[in-house]
């Protein structure tokens, strides 16, 4: 890469760091996703009890999910690694998180149940509302500098 191609991208990321704490995070939430769907995907579609018990299966699908990017989050999107009141922050974040999980249980119970939407296209919609609401939650309670 040539000098005033880094010079550039320096002075870029200078101007705009939460454009890229917002690309980190959605590379986070790439990882989360994956895990978020895969999870529901094979619960649901493997074990029968999870296939009429659906929530649950999304709701630990979630859990899972969450924690890995609390993690991952906290060390690489926020560089938030002070051990001091990490207590605290984790119960923030478990918080916030249960807001969004309500959030996507509620969506996904409806748009299921009410508007006769596949479940699995049901959880890819779920996902961008979790997004948002993540994001924002991250940003501005629970890793907030």
């Amino acid at each position: 890469m040539t000098d005033w191609l880094k010079t550039l991208i320096k002075r870029f990321i200078f101007r705009f760091p939460s454009f890229f704490q917002f690309l980190k995070f959605s590379l986070v939430g790439v990882s989360n996703t994956l895990i978020d769907f895969l999870i529901y995907f094979i619960l649901t579609r493997w074990v029968d009890w999870f296939r009429v018990h659906y929530l649950l299966a999304n709701a630990l699908a979630f859990v899972i999910a969450v924690t890995n990017s609390y993690f991952l989050n906290q060390i690489w999107t926020f560089k938030n690694q002070q051990e001091k009141k990490s207590y605290l922050k984790y119960f923030k974040f478990i918080l916030a998180n249960s807001f969004t999980l309500i959030l996507v249980q509620v969506t996904l119970f409806v748009l299921v149940n009410y508007f006769s939407v596949f479940d699995l296209f049901s959880k890819i919609l779920v996902i961008l509302i979790s997004v948002v609401s993540n994001f924002l939650l991250s940003k501005f309670v629970i890793f907030k500098a």
